[in-house]
């Protein structure tokens, strides 16, 4: 039968107690079958999806082919179940800033993640829909990964609050909307829409 996922705070538990690791506990299995398969592809890749990149600012430059293989490199790592390099290339797993970045953070990860997966139907051949099923299990392991990271920093925020903390209240409230934000979009990759 199914199971019920995680709390977003059981998550943080689980994913970010100090040194963070790179793998998380999902529902998904890792796919390395597929990454195995488009790592023969790496250079490839790292050519064709820059140019099938839709940045949320039109007028954004173009990907330095250095930073084409890191994001390959790193998408092929967290096909391989290790979510650190993109994670951290993204700043999905800053605990500091702008909490309300954080959905700016991962929209644009989750921009580049589709640029390599539409870039790997080209160059590799690995069937569409195993890529396809791959990158969804990696967008929602994404997803779950922001939204442990605010759920940490809420439940921290909350805690000093708690033992007295002045000015707190405000940010305990700045991390709750991104948060919620976050919770219903990895509902919504849950649900496949």
């Amino acid at each position: 039968g199914l199971t019920a996922p995680p709390s977003p705070v059981a998550a943080a538990d689980r994913t970010l107690a100090p040194p963070m690791p790179g793998q998380l506990e999902t529902l998904d299995t890792p796919r390395p079958g597929v990454a195995r398969a488009l790592a023969g592809a790496r250079e490839a890749l790292a050519a064709e999806w820059p140019r099938l990149f839709v940045p949320a600012d039109p007028g954004a430059p173009r990907v330095p082919q250095s930073d084409a293989v890191a994001v390959v490199t790193a998408v092929l790592a967290a096909l391989e179940d290790d979510l650190a390099p993109l994670a951290a290339a993204f700043g999905l797993d800053r605990r500091d800033g702008d909490p309300a970045a954080m959905v700016g953070r991962l929209d644009a990860a989750l921009r580049h993640v589709d640029a390599v997966r539409r870039a790997a139907h080209a160059v590799a051949g690995v069937p569409p829909a195993e890529v396809d099923d791959a990158v969804a299990t990696l967008a929602r392991q994404l997803a779950v990964q922001a939204a442990a990271t605010l759920a940490f920093r809420t439940a921290a925020a909350e805690e000093r609050g708690r033992s007295g903390t002045e000015g707190l209240t405000v940010t305990v409230h700045e991390l709750r909307r991104p948060l919620t934000v976050l919770s219903s979009y990895a509902q919504l990759l849950e649900a496949g829409t």
